[in-house]
């Protein structure tokens, strides 16, 4: 089993993956079922990660108008 992010309860589990995947046909183990989500996961806190380094370079770079 793969190491948990914190103590965090995720609404999708390895179970519920792997059923929602045999629904269109894909099967696999819970385990693979397990690392998608890691994997799924991981790759959400990085987009965020880097969506808000965007969103706060942005805002640094707009000058106030307030002084203008």
């Amino acid at each position: 089993m793969l190491p948990k992010y914190r103590n965090e309860k995720f609404s999708i589990t390895p179970l519920k993956a792997q059923k929602i995947l045999a629904q269109y046909g894909t099967e696999i183990t819970l385990e693979d079922a397990e690392v998608m989500l890691e994997l799924l996961r991981k790759i959400c806190k990085l987009s965020v990660s880097e969506l808000l380094k965007a969103v706060d370079a942005s805002e640094s770079q707009v000058p106030d108008r307030g002084n203008v």
